[in-house]
């Protein structure tokens, strides 16, 4: 009888053992798992809102495109081929909220907003500018200067920005008339400050006439029309 008990009791023991978990597995406590950055936003709410294109700027490892609102100015991952825009021009931008990765910063994941669609509802003054006038701005070279070709249509950018909202009634009567204008550049320190020095000429086949002086503060994209009797440069939004 006694051998009988202890039989029992062995067995209720062993099938008492709770069974090991199936498919089940293990991590050694020294393991780091990683997860992947998405390069497209993960968020499932699209914000929108119309704004002002600025510009565009390819030069990084992500495409993005400026955009303003109000006195604010939002930067957008974009990553569309087009490049059809023109500074002021009104856009219906769609975006969502994501993560890049921040090259050079140990691939630092960093949120962004991540355009999905970006629609143009209308011209604005460059665009309108580039219609109505129909003619090329002639660019005179400096001997002197040498400027990358980027830098030259970022500076002919600036240009026609200017001359599409200039207040300056004599290149508001060139420019109705559609005579022909011209610019120049050069680099001149100003108040200890390096800037692109701009001459908005007319021109004929015997002379320059420059009717206005621009400073262009290359660093922070900053114009600044010339106030020659003051000898003061003046802030040109």
């Amino acid at each position: 009888m006694k051998n009988v008990l202890i039989a029992l009791m062995v067995s209720c023991i062993l099938s008492c053992k709770t069974a090991p978990p199936k498919n089940k597995t293990t991590v050694a406590p020294d393991t780091v798992v990683k997860s992947a950055v998405p390069k497209k936003a993960h968020s499932p709410t699209e914000q929108r809102a119309q704004m002002e294109f600025v510009n565009y700027n390819d030069d990084g490892d992500y495409f993005l495109l400026f955009a303003r609102k109000a006195d604010s100015t939002y930067s957008f991952i974009y990553n569309d081929e087009d490049r059809s825009l023109n500074r002021g021009d009104l856009i219906e931008v769609k975006w969502k909220k994501g993560i890049i990765e921040i090259a050079g910063d140990g691939d630092a994941p960093a949120d962004a907003d991540i355009t999905t669609t970006v629609t143009k509802v209308s011209d604005g003054a460059v665009s309108k500018f580039r219609n109505s006038y129909g003619k090329q701005i002639k660019y005179i070279r400096p001997e002197s200067e040498s400027y990358s070709t980027s830098y030259l249509d970022k500076i002919y950018k600036v240009v026609e920005y200017y001359l599409a909202n200039t207040k300056v009634p004599l290149l508001q009567q060139i420019i109705d008339k559609k005579e022909a204008l011209s610019y120049s550049v050069e680099q001149q320190t100003k108040n200890s400050r390096e800037y692109t020095m701009i001459g908005i000429s007319t021109t004929n086949e015997h002379n320059v006439n420059t009717v206005q002086w621009l400073y262009f503060d290359g660093e922070h994209e900053i114009l600044y029309e010339y106030d020659l009797p003051k000898d003061e440069l003046v802030l040109f939004r």
